[in-house]
């Protein structure tokens, strides 16, 4: 009996250490606009499938230094600070929350806070973490997840980078 409760009680404490997250990752988070589009005729409309009702396109996902330029190899030693950058637009005006996946040589998530989402409107929005990654490539999916009557997960954005 004392072998299967010891059993149990290891295999527990290696499924939580296994899932277990470095909180003091993540260093800030911003949202803000890029552009307005003032418009009355787009040129380009954004292309949704019958049925679908996405609130939030993402356009594009990427990570840059610390001095904001856009890199997919980062070497470690020579940043403090990493930027995860989103940019997306909205179909309609809603709030929209980002699920922030990183896989690779470690697994970590974060959930942002909520933002808004105004149609018209083009958004980025960043994660900035410290430079406490082990080295290896990862890759970064960020999940656009809708907060309106109309809610669930929305569209996903990803990228690569090499951390050297």
């Amino acid at each position: 009996m004392r072998g299967k409760i010891l059993l149990v009680f290891i295999s527990l404490l290696l499924i939580v250490s296994a899932f277990a997250q470095d909180k003091g990752k993540i260093t800030g988070e911003q949202c803000g606009i890029k552009a307005v589009i003032e418009e009355d005729e787009f040129l380009v409309y954004p292309q949704v499938l019958t049925g679908d009702k996405p609130g939030i396109q993402t356009l594009t996902c990427y990570s840059t230094d610390e001095d904001l330029q856009v890199m997919q190899m980062i070497k470690l030693n020579q940043n403090d600070t990493i930027y995860w950058f989103i940019e997306y637009t909205a179909v309609y005006n809603t709030d929209v929350v980002f699920h922030y996946i990183w896989s690779g040589p470690e697994f970590y998530e974060y959930e942002t806070d909520k933002f808004e989402g105004l149609y018209k409107n083009y958004y980025y929005t960043w994660v900035s973490t410290n430079n406490n990654w082990k080295k290896g490539t990862y890759t970064l999916m960020v999940i656009a997840e809708n907060k309106s009557a109309k809610g669930g997960a929305e569209t996903v954005g990803t990228c690569r980078v090499r951390l050297y």
